[in-house]
């Protein structure tokens, strides 16, 4: 957690990672007013599982303090692994192994899927700049 003008960055992390595929857990990064505790902005770093098992889970976010950058209005975070994926991911993913060509993009990887990665989001909206 960081504090910073009246406001803490938080992310979120989980212990389903153990639970295997009875996970639902989804990483997220929220903004918190200090004095009221509401929620400013929360995003999550997965795309909607909906509250489904054997769907997308994971991809919490990892460290101890969300680096902020004033001066280009960002706030940075790492996310971790998924704890378990879609169906068709994991087909996909399957497909990709023991190739003999790199696969780059990576067509498994869905555009809202930020598991693995560095991100950046914007300090007022909570929007993904970079990752």
């Amino acid at each position: 957690m960081t504090f910073c003008n009246s406001t803490f960055y938080l992310g979120t992390s989980s212990p389903e990672e153990n639970l295997s595929v009875d996970c639902t857990f989804r990483g997220s990064m929220a903004k918190v007013d200090v004095q009221t505790g509401a929620i400013l902005w929360q995003t999550l770093t997965l795309p909607d599982n909906f509250g489904k098992t054997r769907e997308y889970a994971g991809a919490a976010i990892w460290g101890s303090s969300p680096a902020i950058d004033i001066r280009r209005n960002l706030v940075y975070v790492a996310t971790g692994n998924l704890y378990s994926a879609p169906t068709n991911v994991i087909q996909c993913q399957e497909l990709e192994n023991n190739q003999n060509v790199p696969t780059h993009p990576d067509e498994c990887i869905e555009p809202r899927n930020h598991e693995n990665s560095v991100l950046a989001f914007d300090i007022s909206h909570g929007n993904i700049k970079m990752g």
